[in-house]
This record gives C-alpha cells, sequence and structure tokens, in this order.
C-alpha cells in the first residue's frame, strides 16, 4: 500500500494518530498528510447505511422484522429488513447492477437468491444496496439527502462526503485516489456477464475523488454499500454513534442492536451493521483484549471496536492503488497491525 493512517482511540478521545508513506505512487509520488479523505468503501455499510436505517425504524416504529415486500412490492416475501442488516437475505455477494442501467430495482428483483432468506449468514453488498432503497421509500427522500440531514450535519462533520467528490472538495482537501481504471471490476463483470461487460464503457484514469465500487459509482457515487468518504477523525467521530454510552444519534437500546448477536448459532456472528467477532472464533479478533465489533473496505479501510476497553482501531489506506492486488492478503497485515498496536500498550 502507498501509504497509512493509523488512530487509536476510546470513548474519551484520541490516544494515536500518525500516518505514514504516501498519499499516490502514480503518476506521481505525493506524500500522506493529516486530514487526507479516504474511500472507506463497505465502512458505508454499518456506519452510515446500516445507522441510518436504525435511526428511521425507531422513528417510525417499523419492526426490523418486517418483510421488505411490505415496503418495496415484488421482493421475495420472507427477506425482512434485518436480514438485509445482517446478511441473510440470500443474495449473492456481488453483481454488475449497472450493467441493466442506473434503476437497480428491477435487476434486484429478479436475481435468484442463492439461499433461502433467513437460512446461512453470506456477506451481500446487494443487500445494502435493496436496504437503501428501503430507506428511500420509507423517507421519501433521496438517501444522500437523509444522511446529510440525519448523520453528517448533526454531528458536525466537515471532512465527510457521501458520493462522488465535487470539484471544489477535491481543490480543498487532499484525497487518497484508487485504482488506475476499472480493471479489477471489469474482470470480475466478464465472469458474471461476458457480453454486457465487453460492451460497457468503463473508466480509464485514475480513480481519485470518485467511488471505486461501480454499484455506487454508476448511480451517482452512493448505493448503500459504498460511497462513504471521510477522514480518520471524522470516522473516529461516526464510530461514537455506536456506542450505546455516546452516541448523538440514536438511543442507546437502538444503539445496542451494533452489539447485539442476531446470528448466534452461525460460524459468522452479525450485529445490525457488523461483524462480531471473539478470539475464539475469529482470527481477526486474537489479538484484542476483549469481544469486538467491525468492518473491513476493500480499499484498505477498517474499523475495530473493543467492548471492554472501548478502543478503536481505524486504518485507513488506499491499498489498491494504482491497482488491486488480488494475491496480497490484507486481512493479515491488518491482523499485524493490530498485533503490534497491543504488544505496544495501545
Amino acid at each position: 500500500m502507498p501509504g497509512v493512517t493509523l488512530l487509536v482511540a476510546d470513548h474519551r478521545g484520541v490516544i494515536l494518530e500518525n500516518q505514514w508513506g504516501n498519499r499516490s505512487v502514480f503518476p506521481e509520488t505525493v506524500p500522506l498528510i493529516p486530514g487526507t479523505l479516504y474511500d472507506v468503501a463497505s465502512l458505508t455499510k454499518p456506519l452510515i447505511t446500516a445507522l441510518l436505517m436504525l435511526k428511521v425504524a425507531a422513528r417510525d416504529r417499523l419492526p426490523l422484522e418486517t418483510p421488505v415486500c411490505r415496503i418495496l412490492s415484488g421482493f421475495h416475501p420472507k427477506i425482512r429488513v434485518i436480514d438485509l442488516l445482517t446478511h441473510r437475505s440470500g443474495y449473492p455477494a456481488w453483481y454488475p447492477l449497472y450493467l441493466d442501467g442506473d434503476e437497480y430495482l428491477p435487476t434486484l428483483r429478479r436475481l435468484p437468491l442463492r439461499w433461502a432468506p433467513g437460512r446461512r449468514v453470506h456477506y451481500s453488498c446487494l443487500g445494502y444496496i435493496l436496504l437503501m432503497a428501503v430507506i428511500e421509500t420509507i423517507t421519501r427522500r433521496p438517501f444522500r439527502d437523509c444522511v446529510g440531514e440525519m448523520i453528517i450535519r448533526p454531528l458536525g462533520l466537515k471532512r465527510t462526503f457521501l458520493g462522488n467528490l465535487s470539484a471544489a472538495v477535491k481543490r480543498n482537501y487532499p484525497v487518497a485516489p484508487t485504482e488506475q481504471g476499472n480493471g479489477f471490476e471489469r474482470q470480475k463483470a466478464r465472469r458474471v456477464a461476458p457480453a454486457r461487460a465487453e460492451a460497457f464503457s468503463w473508466r480509464k484514469g485514475m480513480i481519485e475523488g470518485e467511488t471505486h465500487d461501480g454499484n455506487s459509482f454508476y448511480r451517482g457515487g452512493c448505493a448503500g454499500n459504498a460511497g462513504l468518504f471521510t477522514t480518520a477523525r471524522d470516522l473516529y467521530q461516526l464510530s461514537l454513534q455506536v456506542d450505546p454510552k455516546t452516541t448523538r444519534l440514536l438511543t442507546p437500546a437502538t444503539a445496542r442492536l451494533f452489539w447485539q448477536n442476531f446470528t448466534p448459532s452461525r460460524f459468522s456472528h452479525r450485529t445490525a451493521g457488523f461483524k462480531l467477532n471473539t478470539p475464539f472464533f475469529h482470527r481477526e479478533a486474537r489479538s484484542l483484549a476483549s469481544p469486538a465489533i467491525g468492518h473491513n473496505g476493500f480499499t484498505g479501510c477498517s474499523l475495530w471496536i473493543e467492548k471492554q476497553t472501548r478502543r478503536r482501531y481505524i486504518l485507513m489506506s488506499n491499498r489498491v492503488h494504482p491497482r488491486v492486488r488480488e494475491s496480497e492478503d490484507f486481512n493479515r497485515i491488518r491482523r499485524r497491525i493490530h498485533q503490534i498496536l497491543k504488544r505496544e500498550g495501545y
């Protein structure tokens, strides 16, 4: 990875913050500086989409067991809102929805499920794209507007943006670029829809200030599964909202859903938006002092929060720049960084 920003904090404030390396290495080398904006990819799921869904559900007294088909017609009658939040919808992990146009719901309605809803945990970007549509239908507002009104502005986050960045933002803030072109996603799309992928007009230049994820980018930069640009400091402020004792956006009872294990009998333990890890069940948490909730982003960012110490471990990087290295085990690197931080007393 070109560079990395690390932030360790607890509910009282920041304990460690530093950055090493470069913001970019192609077409030129630019040093990494504090306050850099990162595309945090799938961290959008828990910190934006799940947070907003829980806030809207609590406000409107909508049970999380509500079938999605009662909100949006045409979907499997056994898919519930909680199934989307915990990756039990039965949808496959990924599909290039943009190959069918910028209206994603018709494709999601007809896309075959891989498993019966609720049967197993299978991480799915598609479930969170559908969750965004659920939120828009309930609120009767565009998703981006809801996020601005209910999350970003109430928290006073000055360096947090949802969707492709404007020219003014890119002028005024350092932004970590991601991939040169859409090569990685283009290859994935070819495997599921060869003819349409071959005819599609893919991005070719350096992706900078645009969402790396295609389903997000081709829908204006946000689709519920990805699209959040933020800094390590602002990400820390968002992490406080999933703590029942520090949240400013939810009631403590609602925030506890981020810590409740909704899939206790499954190998992959899921809360409302996060993976729940213990040293017994997952290597990611073996270096941590207590059970933790966390989430990774494909671009190279991650957030893990210990339950006992309430420590937040935030790693920000653009490891997909200037190209995606499929052979690299980035989770191993994350685990090693956690181990070093704990060894040094953080």
